[in-house]
């Protein structure tokens, strides 16, 4: 299956890198819904996790692409859904549901998420690297282990087109043959398209030189997804608004499900549609671990996961 891979970032408490795998075949419904989403809200401006601040529209309109994105990437269904998909839409402060027919009847839309975090922010990386060096080499090493981990000789992918969100922030625009580098030796079932276009425009519809409409959509949906899973395991942005975290408690649960291992992923309903990780270097060698909860000594594990 070819997909397009979105990615946004998120520089609190370390460097995570939010990548959304989007299948080009389904895409086209993916973003019909999302729209549907916005005028049943009334929120048309860009749409982050810092955009959360209160209860309202804007809050409806988050919640409701969140409780779609986790729906799109169920892989195994265990029944029909039998409410639909969550519109953002409240009637008499109740929430409102619309039946998204690939998902009640049990045909998986393919999307895929990959959660990969720099627990120290490049700072033990290599001196003769630029910061978009650094960020270049961690985006490449997140996405080659989230498509090895995710795909299979039976669950094939090729990736045809990459949107970063924006470049400013990295001082220059993105090294397309850094990326293609650290890419290369993908495993047989996962293959790069040679010459793959690389997009690094901003993902704010508003400005003029943004990305086209639809891509910038699947970004800040890409924006929701990583500053909620980073919320749900404890690093909360500046302010800790409370808001977020209410928001971020759908992926919490699924990373509560992902922390009790293989074995039970094996029995989920998203089974192979996302991966968690955090990488270090210590001693000049690269390390690799689960993710782990903001101040993880033991006592506050439990408190968390229980």
């Amino acid at each position: 299956m070819d997909y397009e891979i979105y990615h946004d970032e998120s520089k609190e408490h370390g460097y995570w890198h939010g990548i959304l795998l989007v299948p080009t075949a389904t895409k086209p419904l993916i973003i019909n819904h999302l729209k549907q989403v916005r005028a049943y809200t009334s929120y048309e401006h860009p749409l982050g996790i810092k955009s959360i601040k209160a209860v309202g529209k804007v809050f409806n309109c988050a919640e409701a692409w969140l409780d779609f994105a986790i729906g799109s990437m169920i892989t195994k269904f265990h029944s029909t859904l039998r409410h639909g998909i969550c519109t953002g839409e409240k009637v008499r402060g109740k929430k409102q549901y619309a039946i998204f027919d690939n998902l009640v009847n049990r045909n998986p839309l393919g999307v895929k998420f990959i959660l990969f975090r720099d627990r120290d922010q490049f700072k033990n990386m290599y001196d003769s690297l630029d910061y978009g060096g650094k960020f270049e080499i961690s985006f490449g090493i997140g996405v080659k282990g989230g498509l090895h981990n995710l795909f299979s000789e039976d669950n094939y992918a090729r990736i045809v087109k990459i949107h970063f969100d924006g470049h400013e922030h990295h001082g220059r625009n993105v090294d397309p043959e850094r990326i293609f580098n650290r890419l290369k030796g993908l495993r047989g079932y996962c293959q790069l398209e040679e010459n793959c276009p690389i997009d690094d425009g901003s993902s704010d519809h508003r400005k003029r030189l943004s990305k086209e409409y639809d891509n910038c959509q699947l970004l800040q949906l890409t924006d929701l997804l990583v500053g909620s899973f980073r919320t749900a395991f404890g690093y909360s942005g500046q302010g800790k608004i409370q808001e977020q975290g209410v928001l971020a408690k759908p992926v919490k649960e699924l990373a509560r499900r992902y922390k009790q291992g293989y074995a039970r992923m094996q029995n989920s309903r998203w089974r192979n549609s996302f991966c968690l990780s955090e990488s270090f270097i210590e001693d000049s060698k690269w390390r690799f671990q689960d993710i782990e909860y903001a101040g993880s000594q033991e006592n506050k594990q439990k408190n968390f996961w229980d």
